[in-house]
């Protein structure tokens, strides 16, 4: 019997792990790691266990004794390119090693140097993600502007497209309706791509597509969809799934591995059970299992972890059963689609009590949770540490762990895995549970963040509050489309601030009609605080006449309960906004100073500077 080998080999540590590394080598505690890098203790001790595991090492002692014997450290010049490199692409790390696909590569490269939009079309879970990245990374040396990520999925107004890049580009802007033309103003002499990802459900956006590369002639455009966008002048590319050998021929271990789909088998078995050795004897059942789920990659990246528990045949065995037995999905969708469902409800059964559990309830965040969020809102009732089932969870690839703008870690479910869970939620009957969870915790989040900062936390709070975006959003759209509306009134009161540092007043304001109707039937000292929140914004957005009715109605509630600081920061605003002659705004000039006097006298400093 032949057998194929994989040499030993140290999976290399990122820049964050590199910098953990080397303060445990000094001698650093966790708490002490926590301080120097602004992140919390469960983020260090889940980075101290991604480095243990990528070492084969037990301890602290340990991992910084293989660090050193392996020469795995990194210069303070090599981890200044490292940051620098930050500044020309956001393209997020891969957390595990490309395989195949060699040809693929090579001919979308060759497409993008002749064409300045290619679209990666293909079914669900074909890897047009992946594939993408990895064209990218290969290229950031030919674009001088960088190449940058625009993550679509969880977006879903098309009229939010331009906000969306300019989020991802740092570009502060003002109203929605300048948003198009302030893109294309900066990325008219911009050489750079944007990889456009998951672009299938805002294709009422492609003219907006187009607009923008006719305007900016140096811009390239790689999307991702699953179907085509119909735009001028753009280069289709189908991504298949990964080829199989013909099942009918007796190839040995050596020739079916030059076949994509088998290489990526092998190569995912052996991350996951380093003693897996493909020989011949295996040859039969890795085809037939490649077969079975059609060389879809992410169908293969699910199953080939459970040679963990099961050999080849008996995972055929598995697969055959529940591809017979299992619910699938309509009948109209292709058959690889419905051969992924009846995958992924088979890698769900295998999982323990604790695990499927928590698994599906994170179906509930958009954009993944902390570690502090997905205890608080999925914890209850669960026996184990949150902690050792996300790490389980992570082993056998059924969520992914990613860096935050915040350097915290969120834990994320692929979309098509979210969408089933989210269908099992609401199976369970817990969906209204879960999301009102989810509201109650990001609510006193976003008031947390309201109270700190306008102080020194200012700078993690926006970072924090920009990450968790979409979470935010999900909150309020749930609690607007519920029978507790108070949480989104709260929400609206409490990311005044977030919408305006990161150019989402119009996004703010969107949420205006919605709660408008709501503020009647609610406290009357949130009713004024969220129309003074509403009058803010629109005061942003050059809307004088709108601001004025808000802080108006705001001021006469909070003259009513005595609050005289909020009675204060009103008449602020509210003297700002008079501009209509000379009359009014010598007497909006008298309203505003009063109010910087107020604060001045009672040494409120965050609100005198800004009133100032």
């Amino acid at each position: 019997m032949s057998e194929v080998s994989i040499s030993n080999w140290v999976e290399p540590l990122n820049l964050r792990e590199i910098e953990i590394v080397g303060l445990i080598s000094e001698g650093l505690s966790n708490n002490e790691i926590a301080k120097s890098l602004h992140l919390s203790i469960d983020t260090v001790k889940w980075y101290n266990k991604q480095i243990f595991s990528k070492l084969g090492v037990k301890n602290r002692m340990q991992a910084a004794k293989k660090v050193e014997s392996l020469n795995l450290q990194k210069t303070e010049s090599d981890l200044d390119v490292a940051k620098r490199s930050q500044y020309l692409s956001n393209l997020p790390a891969q957390l595990t090693s490309y395989v195949g696909r060699e040809n693929e590569i090579s001919e979308i490269k060759d497409l993008l140097r002749h064409n300045r939009m290619v679209s990666l079309t293909g079914s669900g879970g074909s890897g047009k993600t992946r594939l993408a990245l990895k064209v990218a990374n290969d290229l950031l040396d030919y674009y001088r502007d960088g190449v940058w990520f625009i993550e679509l999925a969880v977006e879903n107004d098309p009229k939010r497209i331009p906000q969306a890049i300019a989020a991802v580009l740092k570009i502060l802007g003002g109203g929605e309706s300048a948003s198009l033309d302030g893109l294309k103003r900066y990325l008219n002499r911009k050489q750079l791509m944007l990889i456009l990802d998951n672009f299938e459900h805002l294709l009422e956006a492609t003219p907006m597509v187009a607009d923008l590369l006719a305007s900016c002639p140096k811009l390239t455009i790689l999307a991702t969809s699953r179907e085509k966008l119909h735009v001028y002048g753009e280069q289709e590319y189908p991504v298949n799934p990964l080829e199989i050998p013909d099942p009918s021929k007796k190839d040995t271990a050596k020739e079916v591995l030059k076949y994509g789909a088998i290489k990526l088998f092998v190569d995912r078995a052996k991350a996951s059970r380093p003693d897996f050795i493909f020989g011949d004897d295996k040859v039969r059942a890795v085809v037939r299992i490649c077969e079975l789920l059609d060389g879809l990659p992410l169908a293969i990246e699910l199953c080939a972890p459970q040679v963990k528990i099961s050999s080849p045949e008996g995972i055929v065995d598995r697969l055959e059963a529940n591809v017979e037995f299992l619910p699938e999905g309509p009948r109209d969708l292709p058959a690889r689609q419905r051969t992924l469902r009846a995958t992924l409800e088979w890698s769900y059964n295998l999982l323990s009590e604790n695990e499927s559990v928590l698994f599906t309830r994170l179906a509930v965040f958009k954009g993944g949770g902390t570690l502090d969020a997905i205890e608080k809102v999925c914890g209850e009732g669960i026996s184990e540490r949150i902690t050792d089932i996300l790490f389980s969870l992570v082993d056998k690839n059924l969520i992914v762990p990613r860096e935050g703008r915040d350097g915290e870690i969120y834990f994320t479910l692929l979309e098509t895995i979210r969408d089933l869970n989210a269908e099992r939620l609401t199976g369970w009957g817990l969906s209204q549970e879960m999301n009102r969870s989810h509201a109650s915790y990001y609510t006193i989040i976003a008031e947390q963040a309201d109270q700190e900062i306008r102080g020194h936390r200012n700078a993690y709070w926006f970072k924090r509050l920009k990450t968790e975006n979409d979470n935010l959003r999900s909150a309020l759209w749930w609690s607007i489309n519920s029978e507790e509306p108070e949480f989104a009134l709260r929400l609206v009161n409490s990311l005044e601030y977030h919408w305006i540092y990161h150019g989402l007043v119009a996004e703010g304001l969107r949420w205006e009609d919605q709660v408008l109707g709501l503020v009647a039937t609610i406290d009357p000292k949130l009713r004024a605080q969220v129309l003074h929140a509403l009058g803010t914004l629109s005061y942003q957005l050059g809307n004088l006449k709108k601001s004025q009715m808000y802080f108006m109605e705001a001021l006469k509630i909070f003259e009513e309960l005595g609050d005289e600081t909020r009675e204060a920061w009103s008449r602020l605003y509210l003297g700002l906004s008079y501009v209509d002659s000379e009359d009014e705004l010598l007497e909006g000039l008298r309203m505003a100073k009063n109010a910087v006097l107020f604060f001045r006298e009672r040494g409120d400093m965050p609100r005198l500077a800004q009133g100032l």
